[in-house]
């Protein structure tokens, strides 16, 4: 019993050591609380210690925020708050660090409100300067968002990290997008990303988050996205196509508001997967009851499995974070803020089998807050950081350290070297774990008994710059170790002044790296150093609006400022100065190309260089001008007016005009250009109609003159001149009249728009008589249906120009659409009963030469024969009258054996067979004609051949009957139809009929139909009281015999009875089955069956 009892309480302690396993860092308690904001560990200043940074709300005793605080991990569970004072206090926001500029170092991605309300949201970037000695703010114009997330992720991967955001924007409404990392330490939005953006009005305390994850394993970051308003939601995951372009895949999860969830590899398959919980109400002031904590398994290429589901209440405020507290490689998982109240901190260890169990962990209420992961302690396990407000023992705003005592590995891996964010030869050390002694070793031979030392965290003075070889030997219980780092100690350098520079004007653009560099390092390692070049002293001491390395002096009297740093410490460094000295260059007064005509054709001419010098010396004194050929020959002064290039169509001359005080000179070519003469193309005759034959016409088509004369020239204009050279509009008019009767002759000139040189050639302007032409006859033609005829067209064309050659005939429909021409000889009219077509007659040498025309088409209806396909008559009747329109020119009437049988209007009809009628009318001129056959059929009168029935639960009638004709049937001879088949009918007594549709007789039959009804209800009520077969009183001598399910005989009655009453020997019979029999006495037929009494 007493070891039951120790086992027993071993297996307790054991469970309650496991869920202890945390313990509150008390340095933690002066922290400030991050209440409404958040917090995160980062080795923000790359010492190998994760540091916090935390922003919020605290109204304890640790005072409120003034700006967002790092704090400097000392290496022995304490923290020091770090200088960084320029980053805004957040809350309702997000951060996230990463190297986005790839320079080793963690830069901060940082959103939220500085009030609460939206037009106070910022989206800040800070780049961090000297392993955390400094955070510029670098500009950006990524939307301000609050109550959503911001995220580095390198979407394309390209090696930078680009920027995912997602809130409520300063319009406070929700936004969503992705900018771009240009490599420049700027960022440009990016358009057409395919990411669904909700809308609809903010709901009370949501938050919107997003996940990056590679889900399907194609090497690219897919997102999953939780946002949500009061109106719309949005959880969905999209698979990333890569180049900013993302689709949404078919997966669906369950619709949710007020999302929290994380990514990771929970069952260790190598596939992310997702633990998520949410509302599925839009606007929540508390937790919610129904909520649940999802886990949803990764099983490749997008595809999901719900493994659990475990009960959560709350769903509001919550923060879900995946971490392996337990250090068996396995993820488990915090929920901070779940529980109606939203305060509560829940741990789930993760079981490995795809299941998780609460364990109890002991963290006080907390809310509106969060939880990060990190080894702050470098004992390889997680610790966790733990902000917002609590309740117990008071209210109180937090960020408190709890260390995970799981793994207790305490001996020191690293020494920790703080030089400071200045530039100085005094640094401190301290190793990254807690030790009983330790001796240092500074390197610093020079320093003699001062290079060693036995403080934990000793600070040393070096003697000189330079690398230095750190030692620390150690003792911890019985463990001695030594651990060495190198560092680098550095002061401001020692530079030197450049010296003045004086330039001329024209060379007062600068590469001062090239200049300079060497001169002011004098000596120093340049791969030690980083130069810059400002305008100003502030510039260069601040290191702000550094020059190009291409820049151009304005000033005449500049001064440049030289900041040159350290590579290792950018605060250790020295500024210089030098001037510049511009000195007046010569003017150049420009001289634009001179151009001259090519007379000759042949590259060569002349030019007047004599007003050159005058120009380029203007008002200038001190100026001195030398000149040379493309050959470097000098010319000689004064220039000729009559120089000769030496290069074909292109050469120059070269000036140097040197200021003689100075020596400053310019040099500039003058281009001497040989245009070739404009060519004038061939230009061919126009020809202009004359109306009435006075060798005047109005109707030249000087269109492409123009466009002939030139070709593919440019730089070219064109004039006109008459045959006196008197000068004429210009574009001539269009159309253009002749003044000169029959032929005129007009002078086109190219000119060169730059040299003024011309080519002329001759335009023959010839008239021509215009078409005479006579209006055709309208055409007819039968209808060969529709409206539509074919027309004889063959004499349109000799009615329209006789015996006229020269001319071209255009058609057109009423569209202006030209037709064939000539016309087909059978023509069929494309608009229907009544068609006009247009006629164009053109000269065929100017178009503009033409008269105009037109005649109508038109269709002639058929006479109309009104008749019926089919008629018939009785075989009693002897003929069939016939009659049709009295007005037509011709009638002919035919049987099938091509016998005319009338040529009147009127026919009678005696022969079975088939008829055909032929009209004809004359209508316009044309005999139309008109046919329509049609069928004479003769009935013989209908008999019905058998009546075939069936009875007692299966009735039906059909009417046999025989005849040609068109019959129909009826079995009460009121109602007919024309099946002959009767279905479902009552037993009884029926006349069938059939009778010939057109009147050709009928015939009618008696039948009986017996049935029976299949229950009864003798209950008295005057409805189905008594049981008796129908239709079989036309048997008065049949006996009905009624049996019980044994057989025994309980009533027997004749066709002229009512029936039975349901009694035997006045008893009422129960509820049940009972068989009957009918004989038919006197013949040789009995049958039988069963109905039900029902009470």
């Amino acid at each position: 019993m007493q070891k039951t009892i120790f086992i027993y309480l071993f297996l307790f302690y054991s469970i309650f050591v496991s869920s202890q396993n945390f313990e509150k860092v008390s340095a933690s308690d002066n922290l400030k609380g991050g209440y409404n904001g958040f917090a995160s560990f980062v080795d923000y200043n790359k010492d190998g210690l994760l540091d916090i940074f935390v922003t919020g709300v605290d109204f304890g005793v640790n005072g409120d925020f003034r700006n967002a605080i790092l704090y400097k991990n000392n290496g022995d569970k304490t923290f020091t708050e770090s200088a960084i004072k320029n980053i805004p206090r957040a809350i309702y926001g997000d951060l996230s660090w990463g190297d986005f500029n790839n320079d080793g170092t963690l830069d901060l991605l940082y959103n939220g409100t500085v009030s609460g309300f939206a037009e106070n949201n910022i989206t800040k970037i800070y780049k961090n300067i000297d392993n955390g000695c400094e955070f510029v703010e670098i500009s950006n114009s990524i939307p301000k968002i609050k109550d959503g997330s911001v995220q580095w992720v390198d979407i394309d991967n390209d090696g930078l990290l680009d920027v995912f955001y997602q809130g409520i924007n300063a319009n406070d409404i929700f936004d969503l997008g992705i900018f771009k990392n240009n490599g420049n330490e700027t960022f440009t939005k990016v358009e057409n990303i395919n990411l669904y953006s909700i809308t609809g009005e903010r709901a009370n305390m949501q938050f919107n988050r997003g996940n990056w994850a590679d889900f399907d394993g194609d090497g690219l970051k897919d997102v999953i996205i939780a946002s949500s308003t009061k109106t719309e939601r949005e959880f969905a995951i999209y698979k990333n196509l890569g180049n900013f372009k993302f689709q949404k895949t078919s997966f669906s999860l369950p619709q949710l508001s007020y999302v929290s969830m994380d990514v990771g590899d929970i069952n260790k398959d190598g596939l992310p997967d997702l633990v998520f919980t949410g509302s599925t109400e839009f606007n929540l002031m508390s937790g919610d009851s129904n909520s649940k904590l999802f886990f949803y398994l990764n099983k490749g290429n997008m595809n999901f499995s719900n493994s659990l589901v475990l009960e959560n209440s709350g769903g509001f405020l919550s923060q879900l974070k995946l971490g392996d507290f337990n250090n068996d490689g396995f993820l488990d998982l915090v929920n901070f803020g779940s529980g109606l109240s939203y305060r509560v901190t829940k741990f789930y260890l993760n079981n490995k089998n795809d299941t998780f169990s609460e364990v109890y962990k002991g963290f006080p209420i907390c809310y509106s807050g969060g939880v990060d992961f990190g080894d702050f302690d470098n004992d390889n396990d997680l610790d966790i950081l733990y902000y917002g407000r609590t309740e117990n023992p008071r209210d109180d705003e937090i960020t408190y350290i709890y260390e995970n005592k799981t793994v207790n590995i305490d001996l020191p891996s690293e020494i920790i070297f703080d030089n400071g964010c200045g530039c100085s030869m005094e640094s401190s050390f301290s190793l990254n774990n807690s030790v009983d002694s330790v001796i240092w070793n500074f390197g610093d031979v020079t320093a003699a008994t001062l290079n060693e030392s036995n403080q934990v965290r000793p600070t040393h003075l070096f003697s000189h710059t330079g690398t230095f070889t750190i030692s620390a030997t150690y003792t911890k219980g019985i463990t001695t170790n030594t651990i060495v780092k190198t560092v680098d100690i550095v002061i401001p350098p020692i530079i030197k002044k450049p010296a003045t520079i004086e330039i001329c004007e024209a060379d007062n653009n600068f590469n001062f790296h090239a200049l300079k560099d060497t001169e002011v390092l004098d000596g120093l390692a340049q791969s030690d150093y980083e130069i810059s070049y400002h305008l100003s002293f502030n510039d260069a001491d601040r290191n702000n609006a550094a020059l190009p390395n291409s820049f151009e002096v304005e000033n005449l009297n500049q001064s440049i400022f030289v900041r040159v740093q350290n590579k290792l410490k950018s605060k250790c460094y020295a500024v210089t100065d030098f001037s510049i000295i511009v000195l007046n260059s010569p003017v150049w007064n420009g001289i634009e190309d001179i151009n001259v005509c090519d007379d000759n054709t042949d590259g060569f001419a002349f030019f007047d260089l004599s007003t050159i010098d005058a120009i380029l010396i203007k008002n200038q004194s001190n100026i001195q001008i030398t000149y040379f050929d493309s050959s470097d020959n000098q010319l000689t002064i004064p220039l000729s007016s009559n120089y000769s290039n030496i290069i074909a169509n292109k050469d120059y001359i070269r000036a140097k005009i040197i200021n003689s005080q100075n020596g400053c000179l310019v040099e500039k070519d003058i281009n001497l250009i040989v245009n070739h003469l404009p060519v004038v193309n061939s230009l061919n005759v126009l020809v202009g109609c004359d109306d009435d034959n006075d060798g005047i016409s109005e109707y030249f088509d000087t269109s492409t003159i123009e466009s002939n004369a030139i070709g593919n020239q440019t730089g070219v204009t064109v004039s006109y001149y008459d045959i006196m050279g008197n000068n004429l509009s210009s574009p001539l008019p269009n159309p253009f009249t002749n003044s000169t009767p029959y032929n005129q002759t007009i002078v086109v000139r190219l000119t060169n728009q730059i040299t003024s040189c011309y080519t002329e050639a001759n335009l023959v302007l010839e008239t021509s008589s215009k078409p005479k032409i006579n209006k055709p006859s309208n055409l007819y033609a039968c209808d060969e249906g529709n409206g539509f005829g074919y027309f004889d067209t063959s004499n349109i064309e000799s009615q329209l120009i006789g015996n006229q050659s020269g001319l071209k005939i255009l058609y057109m429909d009423k569209d202006g659409q030209v037709l064939q021409s000539p016309l087909p000889i059978s023509f069929k009219n494309t608009i229907s009963n009544f068609q006009t077509l247009s006629v164009r007659v053109e000269n065929s040498i100017n178009p503009l030469c033409f008269s105009e025309t037109s005649f109508d088409l038109g269709v002639n209806q058929l006479p109309e024969i009104n008749l019926k396909k089919n008629y018939s008559i009785c075989n009693l009747e002897s003929y069939l009258p016939l009659a049709i329109n009295s007005n037509y020119e011709s009638y002919e009437w035919k049987f099938q054996d091509d016998r005319i049988i009338s040529i009147a209007n009127e026919v009678q009809l005696t022969d079975e067979g088939n008829y055909t009628i032929k009209v004809s009318n004359s209508t316009n001129g044309l005999v139309c004609f008109n046919s329509f056959s049609f069928n004479l059929k003769r009935s013989v009168l209908p008999s019905i051949v058998n009546v075939n029935y069936d009875e007692l639960g299966n009735n039906f009638i059909e009417i046999i009957a025989s005849g040609d004709g068109n019959f129909e049937y009826s079995i009460d001879g009121i109602n007919f139809q024309d099946n002959n088949l009767f279905k479902n009918i009552s037993g009884g007594s029926y006349i069938v009929y059939v009778r010939d549709k057109d009147g050709c007789g009928q015939d009618l039959s008696e039948v009986t139909v017996l049935d029976y009804p299949k229950f009864f209800t003798p209950n008295d009520d005057g409805l189905n009281d008594f049981w008796q077969i129908k239709g079989i009183s036309k048997y008065p001598n049949a006996q009905i015999s009624i049996f019980d399910r044994y057989g025994k005989l309980l009533n027997q009655f004749s066709t002229m009875d009512s029936g039975w009453n349901g009694t035997y020997n006045s008893a009422k019979m129960k509820a049940d089955d009972y068989w009957f029999s009918v004989n038919f006495k006197g013949q040789n037929r009995t049958f039988t069956g069963h109905f039900t009494l029902k009470r």
